[in-house]
């Protein structure tokens, strides 16, 4: 093999060259190619724009808990009413689970009211028909409502469901925290100690888990109809659990529907309205009350799973259908309602916080073409029917205005059915209160669950003649 030789100044001609080519290349490196905007600007380098390729979906994350969550009961026995809604609750439960990569029902949670008056025989009721309903891996809490200090009070409760009003269990992992009131609606304290301290060692697991807390009253400007209905002792409450972001807690007593999209809200931690098994009752302001007149068509409770990196899905199930809920947006009812919580994230990680979702919200609207049909007009009203309003949320009431010629107003509000599955096409409302032999304009508004009102249909009518 012949060899060359490269003599001193060859050497370090050659050197140079090869250190100014490996300099080059490098400053290439270094700086990438600008692009220009449209009016010839610079812009960001060609490397730091975003890659057309789309990014691989997140996998999904095996669940490692699973429970179910109601509230307001009101077991009279074991053969009324919502004996069967109880026993239709587990066997729902149970046939989900059993679909699933993870098919087990750790726990079963009952938020208070669970009984009519707090009877022993009402107790027992209730313990029978879910001791035949349970498979062994599920832990079952129940905790004390308002109703139960009726008759029986605490000394029933603690002879026969459980000698402790207030529990700390911990489940697969997963800390649950269940209160009882003390009284109709206050929370002692006794009762505030307990909570404090079993969140204090709940906490020590880590900020990445949820913490379930459970209290039969709501704690007071949280979910839907919580500032009519909750607990007078929320301000100490809130004091303690505003403490954990980590925090989702779950509250019956208004027999609000769980659909509703405040039904979920978050501040300084999660708050969960769990609903009824026996009838709602709704926010103030209609002109029938706060009970529609549908109300026994409710039988609702959550599902709740979380993952093994703690996010948390909250999965309202309807029992009436057997099925989960669909949003009720009307724009997109055919999506299944779910919420998630991720207690890693902090209050930064919100995704239902108040102000967000108002700020994001739409005015509800008719469909293109409704018409507003009058009917059976009397001396005193008319009944009022028109297609339901398309509302990107929820669409949540109605309100009609009839105005006479001489400014005689009658207002009727009536709630649009949201909370029942499938919502109705169209709506009928009769409205009384007129005069008789008078003529009246009519205005009908829509009105979402965020209070934005659309632009309404409108008719005229003459009711008759004594």
């Amino acid at each position: 093999m012949r060899l060359y030789r490269l003599s001193v100044p060859k050497v370090l001609l050659f050197c140079l060259l090869l250190c100014g080519l490996c300099l080059t290349l490098f400053a290439g490196c270094e700086t990438a190619p600008q692009t220009q905007n449209s009016e010839g600007g610079e812009t960001m380098p060609e490397s730091a724009l975003p890659s057309a390729e789309p990014s691989e979906p997140e996998e999904d994350r095996p669940v490692v808990f699973r429970m179910a969550v109601a509230s307001d009961v009101h077991m009279s026995s074991a053969s009324d009413e919502t004996a069967g809604r109880l026993r239709k609750l587990f066997s729902s439960a149970y046939a989900y689970a059993e679909g699933q990569d993870y098919a087990k029902l750790d726990a079963a949670v009952f938020v208070g009211d669970v009984t009519n008056y707090g009877l022993a025989s009402e107790w027992n009721a209730f313990l029978s028909v879910s001791d035949q309903a349970m498979k062994d891996e599920t832990v079952r809490i129940a905790v004390m409502g308002n109703h139960e200090y009726y008759n029986g009070k605490k000394a029933v409760y603690t002879s026969v469901v459980n000698p402790e009003t207030n529990i700390h269990k911990v489940v697969n992992g997963f800390h649950l925290i269940a209160l009882s009131p003390d009284g109709d609606n206050e929370y002692n304290a006794e009762t505030l100690a307990f909570l404090k301290n079993a969140l204090e060692e709940a906490a020590e697991d880590g900020p990445d888990k949820p913490l379930f807390v459970f209290q039969h009253h709501h704690i007071r400007n949280t979910v839907y109809v919580s500032a009519e209905w909750s607990a007078d002792d929320s301000a100490k409450l809130n004091a303690i659990l505003k403490n954990y972001p980590q925090v989702i807690d779950f509250s019956g007593h208004s027999h609000a529907p769980i659909n509703h999209p405040e039904s979920v809200c978050q501040s300084d931690y999660t708050c969960v309205g769990t609903g009824t098994l026996a009838y709602f009752e709704l926010l103030s302001g209609m002109t029938g009350g706060t009970i529609p007149s549908d109300a026994g068509q409710a039988a609702q409770y959550w599902i709740v799973e979380v993952t093994d990196d703690g996010k948390t899905t909250l999965l309202p199930y309807d029992l009436l259908t057997d099925g989960f809920f669909r949003t009720p947006s009307t724009l997109d009812g055919d999506a299944q309602l779910v919420y998630t919580v991720d207690p890693s994230a902090g209050k930064e990680g919100f995704l239902y916080t108040l102000d967000r979702r108002k700020a994001a919200s739409d005015r509800p609207a008719f469909p293109s073409g409704a018409e507003l049909v009058l009917s059976d007009v009397y001396e005193q009203g008319v009944t009022l029917t028109f297609p339901q309003a398309g509302d990107g949320d929820c669409i949540y009431s109605y309100r009609a205005e009839c105005v006479s010629a001489d400014g005689q107003k009658v207002v009727f509000s009536r709630f649009a059915p949201f909370y029942i599955q499938p919502l109705a096409d169209t709506v009928a409302c009769d409205v009384s209160g007129c005069r008789p032999g008078t003529d009246y304009t009519v205005s009908v508004y829509p009105v979402d669950c965020y209070g934005n009102e659309g632009d309404p249909l409108t008719g005229a009518f003459r009711t008759e003649e004594k």
